[in-house]
């Protein structure tokens, strides 16, 4: 819970020329700045426990939410052996651990992948049981990413439901768009920073020409899904640059995730976004030349 508002508001009436500037101050910073900021927090808070098949639980969520992930990977054709471990995936995360409750996600699961599916109706049925929580809403929204990125591609069929989705759910193309863009930028980062091989496909040895060609373009290509990942343009000042990569990892940061109550199995693909957003920024960092 966040005091600084008061606490500040406070100190600053308390050196006005006003009558009562110091309570003046305390509410002020308590409207203006403390009371938004524990509103964030406890939603937030609530959004991670809300995806927990716990005493209490939102079945309306859990349900709907499954459903959406079957109506994404639909979108794909064929379900992939990867869109069934992603599925599994989230019911671990949710806590689904007894029969009773995996049968009940698959038959949703299975029922958004169906040709009667009705998005409107399951759509409206979320934002009943969401309310105005916008936490519940971006982690579900992460979750549908994740699906349509198991096999790696977004095919257009599921970029258009993604997009259909985030308008029934009150969100904005453009920032699902955005969320798109990012999360297959980091895939593509992860690719070829990290899983650059000095192999053709084939097994064979690449010649040093090949091979200083081919590091060259992945080099210009990671940098390139590094500024994506931060959300920051190339022409961005190095300060633009260090605020986007500040602002991004306060945002992963394990223990903020932990006291805003997120599920363990989330906190874990944070953290792993995390170290992307880390490597992201020490990429242009090496390639600007910058000390620190």
């Amino acid at each position: 819970m966040s005091y600084r508002g008061r606490l500040l508001g406070a100190l600053i009436g308390f050196f006005l020329p006003i009558p009562f500037g110091t309570i003046l101050g305390f509410i002020l910073g308590w409207a203006l700045y403390d009371n938004p900021r524990n509103k964030l927090a406890e939603n937030a808070g609530s959004a991670g426990y809300a995806f927990k098949f716990t005493k209490g639980y939102n079945e309306t969520l859990i349900y709907g939410t499954f459903a959406l992930l079957g109506y994404v990977a639909r979108g794909g054709g064929i379900i992939k052996r990867e869109q069934i471990l992603i599925a599994t995936q989230c019911m671990n995360m949710m806590k689904l651990d007894d029969p009773e409750s995996r049968r009940k996600a698959q038959e949703a699961f299975n029922h958004g992948k169906g040709e009667n599916f009705n998005l409107d109706l399951e759509t409206t049925k979320l934002k009943a049981a969401v309310g105005r929580n916008a936490g519940v809403i971006s982690y579900l929204l992460e979750i549908l990413v994740q699906m349509a990125l198991a096999d790696a591609v977004v095919e257009q069929e599921e970029h258009r439901r993604l997009c259909e989705i985030a308008q029934r759910l009150g969100v904005p193309v453009t920032a699902m768009e955005r969320l798109i863009q990012i999360r297959i930028a980091e895939m593509q980062f992860r690719r070829g920073f990290y899983g650059y091989s000095g192999q053709t496909d084939s097994g064979h040895e690449r010649s040093s020409q090949e091979e200083s060609r081919t590091s060259q373009e992945a080099s210009a290509s990671s940098l390139s899904d590094a500024y994506r990942i931060l959300g920051v343009s190339e022409n961005a000042s190095w300060d633009e640059v260090r605020k986007a990569h500040k602002r991004l990892m306060l945002k992963y940061h394990p223990d903020r995730l932990k006291s805003q109550g997120v599920p363990e199995e989330m906190i874990r693909t944070y953290t792993e976004k995390a170290k992307d957003i880390q490597a992201a920024f020490d990429c242009i960092k090496r390639a600007r030349g910058e000390k620190n």
